[in-house]
């Protein structure tokens, strides 16, 4: 069997990844409530920071990467990796083969066996895992993912034992088991801003131990001020328009610094007279449409002048795309119906 059959799995962490996102983007609440990651003691936040920087392998001594003595880290199913790339495009024996030779290059023959044990592990690891998600089928819920990344972590104890399996991929279990918790509460539709941060601190708190300051204060603005409209929604659409538009500019102001505040209150104003424009003349264009008193040539010379008063120098590019638009729908009508 060709080796490039077992790379099938090389893709499975990003697949993961969009399928996290997903999940995250039409997520309820989590009933999951036994963390899978081990506490903040056993894999901190300095981990998570230290298995997410980037390494490149072809540029650094074997060596360099191990830690004083021991076979694996929290690198090495990274590096394992970097060694299927490198090797691909073989049959699996001419694979192992040369991931043994180049292993004894660079490292104590002895090591290099029993660093070449966990890689042969791994692949095995990585087909099995590869087989679980395909067969999982649609994950609707941050529960449905939760519940598939407990099933791949009891694999990797299975495989591993439970020392060596939090070693290899403790900290991207963490890495993932996270941000769909914290999705999770984000976009629970009927909790309010109150409870939802409640939620968020308790989380960091189990997770994070004595970094979870440091864990939510990591965020970029941009993305803690999105997070805070996830997390006031319920509120938010509970208010009047003059209140949320106040809250709104609170939250900027609590995130943002002044000139960015205005800057944003200053597309917001763009976007209220471009909204007001566009309902203007939809609600005209409309009337014009339905007058049966007009003739077709009537309509289209009211709707011409309608369209350069509201748009000005912007018409033309208006009507380009009303006519794509016609067009378009004219062969749907013709092709569909």
């Amino acid at each position: 069997m060709p080796f490039k059959k077992k790379f099938l799995i090389m893709g499975s962490a990003a697949v993961l990844v969009l399928v996290a996102m997903n999940v995250l983007l039409r997520s309820t609440d989590s009933n999951v409530d036994a963390y899978i990651s081990p506490a903040a003691d056993r894999i901190s936040y300095d981990d998570i920071k230290d298995y997410l920087k980037k390494i490149d392998f072809a540029r650094m001594k074997v060596s360099d990467y191990l830690n004083s003595g021991k076979t694996v880290n929290r690198q090495t199913i990274r590096f394992f990796k970097y060694l299927q790339g490198m090797f691909r495009d073989m049959r699996v024996d001419d694979h192992i083969a040369a991931v043994r030779e180049y292993l004894i290059e660079v490292m104590d023959p002895q090591d290099a066996e029993e660093l070449l044990g966990y890689y042969k592990k791994f692949l095995e690891y990585e087909n099995e895992a590869a087989s679980l998600i395909n067969s999982t089928g649609k994950l609707e819920t941050a529960d449905d993912y939760l519940r598939l990344l407990s099933k791949m972590k009891k694999m990797q104890v299975r495989y591993f034992g439970i020392e060596d399996a939090e070693m290899l991929f403790g900290a991207e279990i963490k890495a993932r088991e996270y941000p769909v918790r914290r999705g999770a509460i984000l976009y629970e539709t009927n909790l309010y801003g109150k409870e939802k941060e409640e939620k968020i601190v308790r989380l960091n708190r189990d997770m994070w131990g004595d970094q979870a300051d440091e864990v939510e204060n990591s965020r970029k603005p941009y993305i803690r001020y999105q997070d805070k409209l996830s997390i006031y929604d319920r509120d938010l659409r509970e208010m009047d328009e003059n209140s949320r538009t106040e809250k709104i500019r609170e939250f900027r102001k609590d995130i943002f610094p002044d000139d960015v505040v205005e800057r944003l209150e200053a597309v917001d104003r763009t976007l209220a007279l471009e909204n007001r424009r566009n309902s203007e003349y939809k609600t005209n264009y409309e009337m014009i449409a339905s007058d049966r008193s007009l003739s077709d040539s009537e309509k289209q010379k009211r709707i011409d002048l309608l369209r350069n008063r509201i748009y000005g120098d912007q018409a033309e590019s208006v009507r380009q795309i009303e006519m794509l638009e016609k067009g378009r729908q004219e062969l749907m009508d013709r092709y569909l119906n």
